[in-house]
């Protein structure tokens, strides 16, 4: 797609122009940018203002691809030279959106607010803004800021969600009882009995030491848990039926209401306590983590201290899953930043089985303590790929394609020896 030449053989700005909304529209935001730069060049007045509002809103589109690909410090830069160019309510939401990654609620709140401008993303900025409410607990303003959302999408799936979810949390409210522990403050349903919110409140702090422990890191922020019965959790929640918690700025768990905990019951509540807490921890961590490492992190912990036994089966069948979908496979890089993002169930299930086999390869081939090493380069360098190179001494797509090719492998191997072929080889060399 080469723009025709003037006479003197230079590009016309109308040229450049036209080309380079072709590549916006055909997601090739880099030669957009390229093109655009050309353009601005060439223009003056009122076309010179057109184009580089054009390069911002290209330079704020290549910072969110890179954003959801693990590159925070290159998005980061993208938005402010999208700034740079001209003003932009996109970049000062992909700068929100950072921001509100890293728990820089006041920076968050100051780039939302410029991104208001936005007709088409007002709905999703007030959600964020809500979520920002409510992760400080101020619930009431988190509730009208998603009844503003609301107003202006009633049909807007997620608001309404977000909408019912904590009204009913407010209502249950007078029926939780606060416990204070060290760093942590626990709400457990006065539905429980005591018996099994003493064996959950133990389990809490148990798992906090467990995960801080295999990775390293200790603080005195406060977590907060909050325990329902389990009755009444999905509800609360909003969650699907298989989903055993759930943390949004505050651990969320179903304990049963039986009048003491079995068993099975407490192991069931420690594996996912284990999950959530592995959560709360990396936000402090490497709160630019992307959500598919994170939650393949988390699966790690919430099975890594199962009983040998039981740990070889669940390895065991989580490779014969992968195994069994391997056609399904999707690049890590290709998931999105959220992957709340996907509506398709099995999808999501796909994408966090995807993430649990990966790291189980990067802890069963290179160990455990290599996690730690791979979030703190994350955080130096603001770049995943960057990060994996310094850990691993591999990129990430060589990592991956290696995982995939030894399950292949061995598969390919089992099924080998036990053709009649090899038996009866193994049979003659006897």
């Amino acid at each position: 797609m080469s723009p025709a030449l003037l006479a003197d053989g230079e590009v016309s700005y109308e040229e450049l122009r036209q080309q380079g909304e072709r590549f916006y529209q055909l997601r090739q935001f880099g030669k957009a940018i390229e093109v655009f730069e050309r353009a601005a060049g060439l223009s003056e007045g009122e076309e010179r203002i057109y184009v580089r509002g054009l390069l911002a809103r290209s330079r704020s589109a290549l910072g969110m691809e890179l954003f959801s690909g693990g590159e925070t410090r290159q998005a980061e830069k993208m938005f402010l030279s999208a700034l740079e160019a001209s003003p932009d309510p996109y970049a000062n939401f992909g700068l929100g959106y950072l921001a509100f990654v890293r728990f820089d609620d006041p920076g968050a709140r100051e780039q939302l607010q410029h991104a208001l401008v936005l007709e088409d993303e007002k709905v999703l900025i007030y959600k964020m803004l809500a979520l920002l409410d409510y992760r400080k607990g101020r619930s009431e303003s988190a509730l009208q800021l998603i009844e503003n959302a609301l107003k202006l999408d009633r049909d807007d799936a997620e608001a309404q969600a977000l909408s019912r979810r904590w009204k009913k949390q407010a209502s249950y409210a007078p029926q939780m009882e606060k416990s204070a522990r060290r760093r942590m403050i626990v709400y457990t349903h006065r539905r429980l009995s005591h018996a099994a919110r003493n064996q959950a409140l133990r389990r809490v702090e148990r798992a906090r030491a467990e995960v801080e422990a295999g990775l390293s890191h200790s603080s005195n922020h406060r977590i907060v848990v909050v325990l329902y019965p389990e009755s009444v959790f999905s509800e609360m929640t909003g969650t699907e039926h298989w989903v055993g918690g759930t943390y949004d700025g505050q651990i969320k768990l179903p304990v049963s209401e039986a009048a003491k905990l079995s068993a099975q019951a407490l192991a069931h509540l420690e594996a996912d306590l284990r999950h959530e807490m592995t959560h709360a921890v990396m936000s402090e961590v490497a709160p630019e983590c992307p959500v598919w490492l994170n939650e393949g992190i988390a699966q790690h912990f919430q099975h890594r201290l199962a009983d040998s036994g039981e740990h070889s089966r669940l390895r065991q069948e989580l490779r014969a899953r992968l195994i069994a979908g391997a056609d399904r496979r999707i690049s890590l890089n290709e998931l999105p930043a959220r992957l709340a993002e996907l509506s398709d169930e099995p999808l999501v299930r796909w994408s966090y089985l995807q993430a649990h086999g990966f790291v189980d390869f990067l802890v069963s081939r290179h160990q455990e303590f290599r996690l730690r090493l791979l979030l703190d380069h994350l955080q130096a360098e603001g770049s995943l790929s960057r990060a994996f190179r310094l850990t691993y001494g591999r990129s990430l797509p060589a990592l991956e394609e290696e995982w995939w090719r030894d399950m292949l492998l061995a598969v390919d191997a089992r099924a080998n020896s036990s053709s009649p072929a090899s038996q009866a080889e193994r049979r003659k060399s006897r």
